[in-house]
C-alpha cells in the first residue's frame, strides 16, 4: 500500500510528517500509538478529526498481539542519593486522584487501568477512541520488541525490511538479513544471553 499508495517522500518520513499528510487531509489511513491523538482528532490541529474514526489494530492469526503501552515510565536511578524522596514524587505523580486530574481534565493519557474504566477518566476523548483504548488493554503486551540499548541501530535493521518491501525488492530476504543483524545486536549486548 505505501508502495503504490503512499505520498512522495514516504522512505524519508517520520512521526511529525505522517502526521501532517494526514491532518491536511492527503491521507486515507494513518496507523499510529494512541499519542497522536490529539494531533489527529482535535479540530484546531486536523482537517479531517470530523471525518477520522479510530479503531483497534485487527487481530490477525495469532489473534490480537499488539503492544500496548499506556504512558512513559518513572524510574529511579541506581545511583540516586535521593532514592526515598524519587519514590515520594514517584508515588504522588501516579496516584489515582492526580491521575484521573491528567486524563479526566487535561487529556493525558495515564496508566493506571483504574482510570480508563472510570467515567471522568475517559469524558474528554471521543467515543470510539476511549472504546479502543479500553478493548486494547485487554489483549495488549507491554513491549514491541525486545528492549535494547543501541534502540536506532536496532530500529534501522528492522526499517530495512519495510523498506525493501516498499522499493518493490526482495522483502523476505531482508527479512531474513535483519533477523541475523539484530540477533548480532542483540548477543553484543548480552542483555538476553547468546543464541
Amino acid at each position: 500500500m505505501a508502495r503504490n499508495y503512499g505520498p512522495a517522500g514516504i522512505l524519508n518520513m517520520n512521526r511529525p510528517q505522517g502526521v501532517a499528510v494526514y491532518t491536511q487531509g492527503k491521507g486515507a489511513i494513518y496507523l499510529d500509538c494512541s499519542s497522536q491523538y490529539n494531533q489527529i482528532l482535535n479540530p484546531k490541529n486536523s482537517q479531517l478529526a470530523h471525518l477520522t474514526g479510530v479503531s483497534m489494530f485487527p487481530a490477525g492469526p495469532a489473534k490480537h498481539s499488539f503492544f500496548f503501552v499506556t504512558s512513559w515510565g518513572i524510574g529511579i536511578a541506581n545511583g540516586s542519593a535521593h532514592k526515598e524522596a524519587a519514590w515520594k514524587f514517584i508515588r504522588w505523580f501516579t496516584d489515582k486522584e492526580r491521575t484521573l486530574y491528567l486524563q479526566g481534565e487535561k487529556s493525558v493519557q495515564c496508566c493506571r487501568t483504574s482510570i480508563y474504566n472510570h467515567p471522568d477518566g475517559m469524558r474528554n476523548f471521543p467515543a470510539d477512541w476511549a472504546e479502543a483504548v479500553s478493548e486494547s488493554i485487554k489483549f495488549g503486551v507491554p513491549f514491541d520488541r525486545p528492549p535494547v540499548i543501541a534502540v536506532g541501530e536496532a530500529r534501522d535493521i528492522i526499517g530495512e525490511v519495510a523498506v525493501s518491501a516498499i522499493l518493490n525488492q526482495d522483502f523476505k530476504a531482508a527479512a531474513k538479513t535483519a533477523q541475523a543483524k539484530f540477533q548480532e545486536l542483540l548477543d553484543r549486548e548480552g542483555l538476553y544471553g547468546k543464541k
